[in-house]
Protein backbone atom coordinates (compact mmCIF):
# COMPACT_ATOMS: atom_id res chain seq x y z
CA UNK A 1 0.00 0.00 0.00
CA UNK A 2 2.91 2.22 0.27
CA UNK A 3 1.93 4.02 3.01
CA UNK A 4 5.23 3.81 5.08
CA UNK A 5 7.05 5.53 1.63
CA UNK A 6 4.40 7.78 0.53
CA UNK A 7 3.44 9.46 4.39
CA UNK A 8 6.47 8.48 6.29
CA UNK A 9 4.67 6.88 8.83
CA UNK A 10 4.99 3.14 10.41
CA UNK A 11 1.95 1.54 10.50
CA UNK A 12 0.88 -0.69 13.08
CA UNK A 13 -1.95 -2.89 11.53
CA UNK A 14 -4.88 -2.85 9.25
CA UNK A 15 -8.85 -4.35 9.77
CA UNK A 16 -10.11 -5.09 6.32
CA UNK A 17 -13.05 -7.43 5.96
CA UNK A 18 -13.76 -8.27 9.49
CA UNK A 19 -10.08 -9.84 9.35
CA UNK A 20 -7.43 -8.07 11.79
CA UNK A 21 -3.46 -8.07 10.61
CA UNK A 22 -1.21 -6.44 12.93
CA UNK A 23 1.83 -7.54 10.89
CA UNK A 24 0.82 -6.08 7.76
CA UNK A 25 3.56 -6.01 4.72
CA UNK A 26 3.82 -3.03 2.45
CA UNK A 27 2.11 -5.03 -0.11
CA UNK A 28 -1.19 -5.80 1.64
CA UNK A 29 -4.30 -4.29 0.29
CA UNK A 30 -6.64 -2.65 2.19
CA UNK A 31 -10.73 -2.98 1.48
CA UNK A 32 -12.91 -0.57 1.06
CA UNK A 33 -14.23 0.70 4.46
CA UNK A 34 -10.91 -0.82 6.19
CA UNK A 35 -9.52 0.61 8.95
CA UNK A 36 -5.47 1.31 9.00
CA UNK A 37 -3.48 1.56 12.80
CA UNK A 38 -0.53 4.22 11.93
CA UNK A 39 2.18 6.52 14.04
CA UNK A 40 2.70 9.59 12.63
CA UNK A 41 5.53 11.60 12.61
CA UNK A 42 2.90 14.69 12.63
CA UNK A 43 -0.77 14.56 12.17
CA UNK A 44 -2.00 13.51 8.94
CA UNK A 45 -5.04 14.80 7.16
CA UNK A 46 -7.39 12.62 5.69
CA UNK A 47 -8.23 14.69 2.83
CA UNK A 48 -4.93 15.41 1.99
CA UNK A 49 -4.27 11.58 1.27
CA UNK A 50 -4.89 10.16 -2.25
CA UNK A 51 -7.12 6.93 -1.04
CA UNK A 52 -7.17 5.84 -4.42
CA UNK A 53 -3.59 5.65 -5.49
CA UNK A 54 -2.43 4.20 -2.40
CA UNK A 55 -1.64 0.93 -4.62
CA UNK A 56 0.13 2.77 -6.66
CA UNK A 57 4.02 1.85 -7.34
CA UNK A 58 4.96 5.13 -8.76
Amino acid sequence: MNFKHRYNVTLVGMLSEGNTDLNCRDGAMLGRGGTLYYIPGMRLNPAAIAWDRLGDVA
